[in-house]
C-alpha cells in the first residue's frame, strides 16, 4: 500500500512538473502585437485609446479622437485578460441613462445594431446606472426599491 502511494505521488510530481514547463514554454506576445488590449490586432483597441492612459491610473478619465475624427470620453482600464491600460469608452447601455434617474425611460442600439428599449438601473454591482433591456426581469423578484441590473 505504502509503495502504491509513493509511486501514486511520484507520478503526480513528474505530471505537474510537465504541466508546469508546458505553460512556461508559452510566452505572452509583445505588447502591440496581438495581446489582449494591445491594439495590435483586429478588435483590440486604437493605439490611441492606449496612449491616452500613459501616466495615468486604472479610474482617471482619459479621451482621444478615433481615426475618423470622433472624440471618446471614457476611463482607464485594463482588458480583464491582460494588457496594456488603455482608455474605455462606457457601454451604449450606460451612455443611454446619462443624466437620468433610475426608472426613467432608455434606449440604445446592441451590438447587433437593434434598438433595445428599457428602463435606467443600478447595477447589482454596483458603477454607473445602465438601461435595463424591457424583457430583462427585475432583480430580487421586483420587490420595488432603486431598480438594480
Amino acid at each position: 500500500m505504502k509503495k502504491s502511494l509513493r509511486m501514486l505521488s511520484a507520478l503526480a510530481l513528474v505530471l505537474g512538473l510537465i504541466w508546469a514547463e508546458a505553460g512556461q514554454a508559452q510566452t505572452p506576445p509583445a505588447a502591440g502585437k496581438g495581446g489582449p488590449g494591445s491594439g495590435g490586432r483586429k478588435g483590440g483597441p486604437p493605439p490611441a485609446a492606449t496612449e491616452a492612459c500613459k501616466g495615468k491610473s486604472a479610474g482617471n478619465q482619459c479621451e482621444f479622437k478615433r481615426k475618423n475624427g470622433e472624440d471618446v470620453q471614457g476611463t482607464c482600464k485594463v482588458h480583464p485578460k491582460g494588457g496594456d491600460l488603455r482608455c474605455a469608452p462606457p457601454p451604449p447601455a450606460a451612455k443611454a441613462c446619462k443624466g437620468k434617474s433610475a426608472g426613467n425611460p432608455c434606449e440604445f442600439k446592441n451590438r447587433k445594431g437593434e434598438n433595445v428599449q428599457g428602463s435606467c438601473a443600478v447595477p447589482r454591482k454596483g458603477g454607473d446606472m445602465r438601461c435595463r433591456p424591457k424583457n430583462q426581469p427585475p432583480p430580487g423578484g421586483g420587490k420595488g426599491g432603486t431598480p438594480k441590473i
